[in-house]
C-alpha cells in the first residue's frame, strides 16, 4: 500500500516592512496565488490604508508591473534588489525601499486581515 502526501500551494510569501515619521508600512509579496496570481497586500498605520495590488513580472526588466484599468503600468512596480524590496512610484522621487521581515513581527490585527480591497494605479 502507497501512501501520497501532497500539498497545494497557494502562493509564497515574504514579508516586507518600512518605516517613516507617521507610520509604518507592512507589504506581503505573494507568488503564485491560486486566486490573485501575482500579488502584495498592503497595510499603512499611518491612515490604515490597506489594499491588494495585482502584479505580472516583466522578463525583459526584471520588474513586477501594478495593475491598472487597462493593462499594466510601465511606470508603476515593483522589484527585488541587493536584498531589499522597491516600490517604484512615479509621484516619489526615489522608490520606496522595504526592508525584508519575519512573519511574526507583523501585527495579528494586520497579519490576520483578509478585507483587502483590490486597487488599480492610474498610469
Amino acid at each position: 500500500m502507497l501512501l501520497f502526501f501532497f500539498t497545494i500551494s497557494y502562493g509564497q510569501k515574504t514579508f516586507w516592512k518600512k518605516t517613516d515619521s507617521e507610520g509604518t508600512a507592512y507589504l506581503s509579496f505573494i507568488k503564485g496565488d491560486n486566486t490573485f496570481g501575482d500579488h502584495f497586500r498592503f497595510y499603512y498605520t499611518g491612515d490604515d490604508r490597506h489594499y491588494l495590488m495585482r502584479l505580472r513580472y516583466d522578463y525583459s526588466l526584471d520588474v513586477y508591473r501594478m495593475r491598472k484599468d487597462d493593462g499594466w503600468s510601465g511606470k508603476n512596480y515593483i522589484y527585488f534588489k541587493s536584498g531589499f524590496l522597491y516600490m517604484n512610484l512615479p509621484s516619489n522621487e526615489f522608490a520606496l525601499k522595504f526592508k525584508r521581515i519575519d512573519s511574526d513581527e507583523i501585527p495579528n490585527y494586520i497579519y490576520y486581515d483578509t478585507n483587502y480591497p483590490e486597487r488599480v494605479v492610474r498610469n
